[in-house]
């Protein structure tokens, strides 16, 4: 399974596909429609899904895009501290074989929410009442426009060095208003010392762009060290 870099998404916005995942979606779509299905058939099957990929089901936000940013905004405002997950197939097939992931999607401090299209569609077959897609990508780009407007501080970690040097451009040249605090590529040795120095610098938003799920593993392992911020892997 293959994915553009985050960062490289927002640098060539508008001309290319975020994410090439329909094997990723495929798997798991037949995964959960064959207990879906089976559910119906006997018992042992329900307890299944209730005990297994159920579970993540009940910790994902459900809410609207608007709404959910509305939450964001709250958080940056009064300086709280806000970890968002951007789940899709991927990280949930994840969770079943990695139990710190696991634990990242059930901790009711985070903040889970449905980027694929193939996680919504499940969603829906169990009667969950979702009600829209929100992209990592839709995120992020409401979070430098916020950090625009706010003049926020902000901390980029993750690609490579190539990427991470256009991307400083890019913000520069778009988001001027941003205080960018600092940035470091992805291909650092001691990936939790770099933390160290973000926690130093105090930012107001932290993303990273590793891939799922080193990315979100950084920011769990990380987080409590900070006092406030938005926090998220794209």
């Amino acid at each position: 399974i293959t994915a553009i870099d985050g960062f490289q998404y927002l640098i060539n916005l508008g001309k290319a596909t975020p994410y090439t995942q329909e094997a990723t979606i495929a798997l798991f779509e037949v995964r959960l429609l064959q207990l879906y299905q089976q559910q119906t058939i006997d018992n042992t099957n329900a307890k299944l899904l209730d005990n297994d990929l159920k579970k993540y089901f009940e910790n994902i936000y459900k809410g609207s895009y608007k709404d959910f940013y509305k939450i964001v905004l709250n958080s940056i405002n009064n300086k709280k501290k806000m970890f968002i997950v951007t789940a899709n197939p991927s990280t949930l097939m994840n969770a079943e074989r990695d139990s710190v992931v696991s634990d990242i999607l059930l901790d009711k401090n985070n903040y889970v929410v449905s980027d694929g299209i193939g996680l919504i569609k499940v969603l829906k077959k169990f009667n969950y009442d979702i009600k829209e897609r929100i992209t990592g990508v839709d995120l992020v780009n409401d979070l430098l426009i916020t950090a625009n407007q706010k003049k926020l501080k902000v901390y980029f970690f993750g690609a490579t060095e190539e990427v991470r040097i256009k991307l400083l451009d890019k913000v520069n040249v778009d988001y001027p208003n941003i205080n960018v605090v600092g940035s470091c590529n992805g291909y650092v040795e001691d990936k939790n010392k770099v933390f160290e120095e973000i926690v130093k610098l105090k930012p107001d938003i932290v993303l990273l762009a590793m891939g799922i799920p080193m990315q979100e593993k950084l920011i769990y392992d990380n987080i409590d060290k900070f006092d406030k911020g938005i926090f998220m892997g794209i």
